[in-house]
C-alpha cells in the first residue's frame, strides 16, 4: 500500500523502538517494510516529450491513472527558438493534468509520485 511519509513514520513509531518496550511480529515487519518499499524506494513514473504547446488549453492524459493526483510535476517548455516559455497547470487529476502556453511552442513532463 502506497503510504505518506507521515504513515510510515506512524507505523514504525507505533511499532518499533530502539529501547526494545514495543513488539513487533515478523508479520507486522513484514507489512511495514512493503509498504515503505511501495511509498518510497519505487516510485511510479510516467512522462511525455515534445508535445505541442498552445495558448488554448491542452489535456495531457496519462497511459496509466496515477495512484492519486498527489504527484510531483516537472514541465519544461520551449518556443521555436529554444527558448523557455511561460504556461500554465489549470487542471491535476490522477488520470493527467492541463496546461496552456502563454505562447506556442513545445513542452516535456514528467510525472512522479
Amino acid at each position: 500500500m502506497v503510504k505518506s511519509k507521515a504513515e510510515l513514520k506512524a507505523d514504525i513509531n507505533a511499532n518499533i523502538t530502539a529501547n526494545g518496550i514495543q513488539a513487533i511480529t515478523g508479520t507486522m515487519l513484514n507489512g511495514i517494510l512493503i509498504d515503505m518499499v511501495d511509498s518510497s524506494l519505487f516510485a511510479i513514473m510516467q512522462q511525455g516529450i515534445d508535445i505541442a504547446l498552445t495558448t488554448t488549453a491542452t489535456a495531457v492524459v496519462f497511459p496509466s491513472a496515477m495512484p492519486s493526483a498527489d504527484y510531483s510535476l516537472g514541465i519544461m517548455a520551449f518556443d521555436g527558438l529554444g527558448d523557455p516559455i511561460e504556461y500554465a497547470i489549470t487542471n491535476k487529476l490522477d488520470t493527467g493534468f492541463t496546461i496552456q502556453g502563454a505562447v506556442s511552442g513545445t513542452f516535456n513532463w514528467k510525472a512522479m509520485i
